[in-house]
């Protein structure tokens, strides 16, 4: 009857201890950002611990699982548990490949392989599990007290925690362990016991580590909206003063802050520069010298009539501020009242200009290299007639650069022709019907998603 109890016992907890173990494995590896190591470990280890409980049941017997099959699974995970073990402890404890937690997950790691491979050549299993093993999970847990006390003179809450389980857990296992090896003159043996205190420890540890993490993470993203909302205000809803066009604009960045920048100068009512500039990289280091360079063109708004002026003073601004990356632009003055455009590129796509009295498209602005990269840099300018109707079309390369599933980009070409084709549309459908085109070229149907950033502005001149 006492045994029959036993092993229902054993059974239900190993069961529980599995169930436990399912639950945070895709909790683990499922997450939004990227997996937790911490509890992924913990999932396996309690997964491996539990089945390996419930298998090795009286229970387990009685329901149709063989005597046979009982010792592989049996002595299978016990050459494998150790694994996961330590690599929690090396998650929670680890100070680098050098440390005596990686070292010993390492040994453990070469013992479940020759374990393994034992059983496998001789046909028989466990032929390692009981003394070679017995031996290392006491070793191991010798190593994991070192680990604890060893280097550190304070106690976290979490290894205080861990040493609780710990504590409770080696008593018990090296109890099991010397039993098994007939050291001991009593049989009685409760390990489960220990595990089930030890596995509570490690959840509470896990659970404290994943929502810590999930707490950093919220606020981060906290963080990072309110810079996308901060980024966006900075940029113009349209050209200053009383020009007189219609403008359509669509910026997209891949996170919640890009590297991409447009904005307007103005110089008199209706005359105003518009630049466009792509920041090399993503994210919130891209945003931050997109910043520097609105600042930077800004402060030398006084030569905004002379765009390879303009250019080239914020090249030498940047060459002193901008320590990695670079970044291209292109930039256009637009002299309403005498009916022209002045316009110059810095190592980025030039503006396409579709006059209203033509159906084609052509590239306008000199060219120069990228900016923030070479201190004695000169740009070239192209000064064109300019008239009612005519449509001026800026963007950065993550337009270009959008890839269907071969990795064919969409490229210059194919833009051009769509500008050509796509002139009797308004500034602001024109917008929508060419981001559409991509969407459909790259497979896209419902929403664009690109590896770049994107900004597109298209101006119609009245």
């Amino acid at each position: 009857m006492t045994a029959a109890l036993t092993g229902l016992g054993d059974f239900l907890v190993g069961s529980l201890l599995s169930a436990v173990g399912l639950l945070a494995l895709p909790l683990a590896l499922l997450r939004h950002r990227r997996a937790d190591a911490l509890l992924a470990a913990f999932g396996a280890f309690t997964l491996l611990y539990g089945v390996r409980l419930a298998c090795g049941s009286e229970i387990a017997a009685s329901i149709g699982v063989g005597g046979l099959a009982q010792a592989w699974v049996v002595n299978t995970i016990t050459y494998v548990i150790n694994i996961p073990a330590w690599a929690f402890f090396w998650k929670l404890l680890g100070r680098g490949w050098r440390s005596i937690v990686v070292w010993w997950l390492g040994v453990m790691s070469v013992f479940a392989v020759v374990g393994v491979g034992s059983d496998l050549l001789h046909q028989t299993p466990g032929t390692l599990a009981r003394h070679p093993n017995n031996i290392l999970v006491i070793v191991g847990l010798v190593v994991a007290a070192i680990a604890l006390f060893v280097p550190r003179r304070r106690l976290t809450a979490d290894l205080k925690i861990l040493l609780v389980g710990l504590s409770t857990f080696a008593l018990l296992a090296v109890n099991d362990n010397l039993v098994s090896m007939g050291l001991l003159p009593w049989s009685w043996r409760e390990e489960s016991i220990g595990f089930v205190i030890f596995v509570g420890c490690l959840g509470a540890i896990a659970a404290r580590n994943f929502f810590r993490r999930e707490g950093q993470l919220a606020a981060l993203e906290s963080e990072l909206e309110t810079a996308r909302q901060i980024q966006r205000s900075l940029l113009p809803g349209r050209p200053p003063g009383r020009a007189a066009l219609e403008l359509a604009i669509r910026f997209q960045p891949t996170s919640a802050v890009g590297g991409d920048l447009y904005d307007f100068l103005e110089v008199e009512d209706r005359d105003f520069g518009v630049l466009v500039a792509d920041v090399s990289g993503h994210g919130v280091p891209a945003a931050l010298i997109s910043a520097m360079v609105k600042v930077a063109v800004a402060s030398h708004r006084d030569c905004a009539r002379r765009p390879a002026e303009l250019l080239g003073r914020v090249n030498r601004t940047l060459c002193g501020t901008v320590q990695r990356g670079f970044v291209t632009a292109a930039y256009l003055f637009i002299d309403s009242r005498r009916g022209s455009l002045v316009a110059a590129s810095a190592g980025h796509p030039r503006p396409l200009l579709c006059p209203a009295d033509s159906r084609g498209a052509r590239e306008v602005g000199g060219q120069g290299p990228i900016l923030g990269r070479f201190t004695d840099a000169r740009y070239e300018e192209e000064c064109l007639p300019m008239q009612a109707g005519d449509r001026l079309v800026l963007f950065t390369d993550g337009l270009l650069e959008a890839r269907r599933g071969d990795g064919e980009q969409w490229g210059e070409a194919a833009l051009q022709d769509f500008v050509s084709r796509g002139r009797s549309l308004d500034a602001e459908a024109f917008c929508d019907a060419l981001l559409a085109e991509v969407g459909r070229w790259t497979g896209q149907q419902r929403s664009l998603e690109l590896d770049d950033d994107l900004t597109l502005l298209v101006l119609d001149l009245a």
